[in-house]
């Protein structure tokens, strides 16, 4: 290998895996935009409700908590040394030429084309996911733990197409297996597995996921709470607003009012429909109702108790078990504590009086 194709070389293979830090070296710089953006909404009461709730801790070590740098610094080590290697048996395969001797890297040589496609599949479409997250402020460091292994799977599904196709389907199909997504991969592979064991889904799972039963929520939104760990509503109802907040791109009131509807979910399950025309959709409309029913003008107690029948009309309970219904919801800790911050978020909206 002369000095000008060794140059060549050595400097492709480097920008192959240069990506992933320099991605992730410049969506820390703009962290900073949202750590102060954090700040300015958590301050004050915020942040004094939160430690009366979950004894939180302050806005910058919470920020740290989730936003480490050191906690990228080995799966961006790890990503940029696989795609180096990789790239590097992949120049060595294509050119007859280009000679490494009794390198390592020599037996990646013997692996097929539709290997490397499925490879190629991966590398493109997990740089789309990571610049996607880039620009919605949503990388986070198990995302990229998730890259490598999406690039070993895409290079894996690519080497066994090669076994039962024909070698004209093989590279395109081999590139769209590595550009799926893991997750959607392993669901597939799920489903294939219980359908040939004939395993029903009721009997696979205790429960499955429900988040679609909300309202407002998007594939895309219920995949990122998959992978907070959050698959139903019974998970999202007594979730940690601070720290989804923290975690994840969605707007603080955004938080506020999908955690507030699957309090609700919970207890009166899919009839939260038949109470939106209402004017009732989450725990919080529930606390309103509950305020009326006990506020000091009769007024408003008597619009209170309509409002308390209505319910009860709706979900076929009498009197006494709606009203205990109404209190129950109103007087979970959890959503006590969802009224309260929406309350100070939207402070002319006064829905619920605090104890």
């Amino acid at each position: 290998m002369s000095p000008l194709e060794r140059f060549l070389f050595t400097m492709t293979v480097m920008f192959s895996g240069f990506t992933y830090p320099l991605i992730c070296g410049i969506y820390f710089k703009t962290l900073l935009r949202k750590r102060y953006e954090i700040q300015k909404l958590l301050q004050g009461r915020f942040m004094e409700k939160y430690t009366q709730a979950y004894g939180g801790i302050s806005v910058d070590d919470l920020f740290n908590m989730y936003h480490n740098w050191k906690d990228y610094l080995f799966p961006v080590v790890l990503n940029a040394s696989v795609v180096s290697c990789v790239t590097a048996a992949l120049m060595l395969k294509v050119s007859d030429h280009i000679t490494l001797g009794s390198s390592p890297l020599s037996l990646f040589t013997k692996l097929p084309y539709s290997a490397a496609a499925g490879f190629i599949g991966a590398y493109i479409f997990s740089h789309y996911d990571m610049i996607r997250r880039f620009s919605t402020m949503d990388l986070t460091s198990t995302i990229i733990y998730r890259l490598w292994l999406r690039l070993l799977v895409g290079g894996m599904l690519g080497y066994l197409v090669g076994f039962f196709l024909q070698p004209q389907f093989q590279m395109i199909t081999a590139f769209c297996l590595g550009a799926f997504p893991v997750n959607k991969l392993r669901d597939l592979m799920k489903q294939m597995v219980q359908k040939k064991m004939g395993v029903s889904q009721e009997t696979a799972m205790a429960e499955k996921p429900n988040l679609y039963k909300l309202q407002g929520f998007t594939e895309e939104m219920i995949d990122r709470l998959e992978e907070e760990g959050i698959r139903t509503t019974q998970h999202l109802a007594f979730a940690n607003p601070v720290l989804l907040l923290l975690k994840t791109n969605l707007q603080w009131t955004v938080i506020l009012d999908m955690i507030g509807q699957a309090i609700l979910y919970i207890f009166i399950g899919d009839k939260v429909e038949e109470h939106r025309p209402l004017g009732i959709r989450s725990a919080i409309d529930f606390a309103k109702v509950h305020y009326l029913m006990s506020d000091p003008d009769e007024n408003k107690r008597e619009v209170g108790g309509q409002l308390a029948d209505l319910i009860g009309t709706k979900l076929g309970q009498d009197r006494i078990g709606t009203y205990n219904l109404i209190q129950s919801v109103s007087e979970n800790p959890q959503a006590r504590f969802i009224c309260e911050l929406w309350q100070e978020t939207c402070e002319e909206v006064r829905i619920y009086k605090p104890r």
